[in-house]
């Protein structure tokens, strides 16, 4: 019996999956429906500085959330005299370990050893050019991404960095989508 249940054990942990960070996933872009009125994105540096500590690492530089964050909200067409600016509200990083050290001869076979789970808020306002704002819209996102094996124990940050990625990529699309609802709304407030 007991055998049964490590051979179901180790099955389970096979499925799971360990994610290791690729640097392609920064170049991926993504665009608004071209309903959406054409914006200047704006992301605000002072927002993703005032987090860095918190949800930031080596391998993902505050430049590089920046340029996330405006490559996962573009526009088709050239942009008139509107802006969106995106501010940083809010985030979360938990670390869970789920094997002690002595756990090593499982941790060496690859099951996972823990997970980072990540929560960012992102707030987006559409604005006129003399700074008033038309609408806001909030957007927060989760991902939770697995430390296989030996990794947790290597300092290996892959893990974290994908889960902030895809945590920022999935803000980014409900804000497309909550701005895609509301483009006639916003083509009304712009006349």
């Amino acid at each position: 019996m007991f055998k049964k249940i490590v051979y179901i054990f180790f099955i389970i942990c096979s499925m799971i999956s360990c994610k290791s960070f690729d640097s392609k996933i920064l170049e991926q872009k993504a665009y608004f429906d071209n309903s959406v009125k054409p914006m200047k994105v704006v992301v605000n540096r002072e927002s993703i500085d005032k987090c860095h500590n918190l949800l930031f690492n080596k391998i993902i530089t505050k430049d590089e959330v920046a340029n996330i964050l405006r490559e996962n909200l573009l526009f088709e067409s050239s942009p008139k005299n509107l802006y969106l600016s995106v501010i940083v509200r809010n985030n979360k990083l938990q670390r869970k370990l789920y094997f002690s050290v002595g756990c090593f001869p499982l941790l060496m076979a690859g099951v996972p050893a823990g997970n980072y789970n990540f929560t960012i808020t992102l707030e987006a306002a559409v604005m006129k050019p003399n700074g008033q704002i038309l609408k806001t819209y909030t957007a927060t996102a989760n991902d939770v991404e697995y430390v296989c094996g030996t990794a947790h124990y290597l300092a290996d940050d892959a893990a974290e960095a994908t889960a902030l990625y895809n945590t920022l990529k999935l803000a980014c699309k409900d804000l497309r989508e909550q701005i895609k609802k509301d483009a006639d709304t916003i083509d009304k407030l712009t006349r």
